[in-house]
């Protein structure tokens, strides 16, 4: 989103935010990684969440094949991932939680897309036709 945003010159029109349910130091280190200057929400209880109806997957449409062949693309195209926390007994995070993307205008949902799995998202350049709709 940030080089959608940037290679059409629309940062002043639109603002984005990042809610997370991960901790502190891992919503710092995400951002230090892969360079992002949106503001960080942090909802450990994930409520926000739950308010926008957004789902927990199931195990195999979280680490199924399309997940894997998303990933593959991604580290083939250059593209840098970031290793989940873990701890004694597996990931710290609950990487079965699906994530979404809206657009809100005057405090009220506009626009949103629920991701069906860890590697759906829209793509950049949708969101952004539907922010400056």
């Amino acid at each position: 989103m940030r080089d959608e945003l940037a290679r059409t010159g629309t940062t002043e029109q639109v603002e984005v935010v990042v809610v997370t349910f991960t901790s502190r130091e891992m919503a710092i280190a995400h951002t230090s990684h892969f360079g992002l200057t949106f503001p960080i929400l942090l909802d450990p209880t994930k409520a926000t969440y739950a308010a926008f109806g957004l789902e927990r997957a199931t195990f195999g449409r979280v680490w199924g094949l399309r997940a894997a062949w998303k990933y593959l693309q991604l580290s083939l195209a250059g593209k840098r991932r970031m290793r989940m926390p873990t701890g004694e007994s597996g990931p710290v995070e609950d990487t079965r939680q699906l994530g979404g993307d809206f657009v809100l205008r005057d405090g009220k949902l506009y626009w949103g897309y629920w991701s069906e799995g860890s590697e759906d998202r829209p793509d950049p350049a949708a969101v952004l036709a539907q922010c400056l709709r």
